[in-house]
């Protein structure tokens, strides 16, 4: 799954990576509200297949749209790309990998018998009438 595709799916996510931003463009630094923000990526789709989750952190630069589409219009090759997550504080990236990193512990529902658990709280409220 492409990590655009990823950060589409898990909107709780994207928003989260754009707060660690500082809910601000990565580019020209200004503050905007997060749903005004967009996650650039830039990883080649076989490259990223082979990597953590949260190594994908150094391939990802939150953008106002502006720049985002500056970005793209330019020709501004991987490695000026990657010198901009680079000037990003340590703090930024360990919470950008631990928001793309996170795994939720699986839920196993309780076992227990549905029916009988409505019946008995019936019960106890109307008396044994069913």
């Amino acid at each position: 799954m492409s990590t655009m595709r990823f950060l589409l799916e898990h909107p709780i996510r994207a928003r989260k990576v754009k707060e660690a931003a500082g809910s601000k463009c990565e580019l020209c630094g200004k503050i905007s509200n997060t749903d005004e923000l967009e996650v650039h990526t830039f990883i080649d789709p076989g490259e990223e297949q082979e990597m953590p989750a949260e190594e994908l952190e150094c391939f990802l630069l939150v953008l106002c749209p502006q720049c985002h589409e500056d970005l793209h219009e330019l020709p501004a090759g991987c490695e000026v790309q990657q010198m901009l997550v680079g000037q990003r504080e340590d703090s930024i990236k360990r919470r950008i990998r631990a928001i793309l990193g996170y795994i939720p512990s699986p839920y196993t529902p309780p076992d227990s018998d549905v029916e009988a658990a409505y019946k008995d709280a019936c019960a106890s409220k109307f008396g044994n009438l069913i």
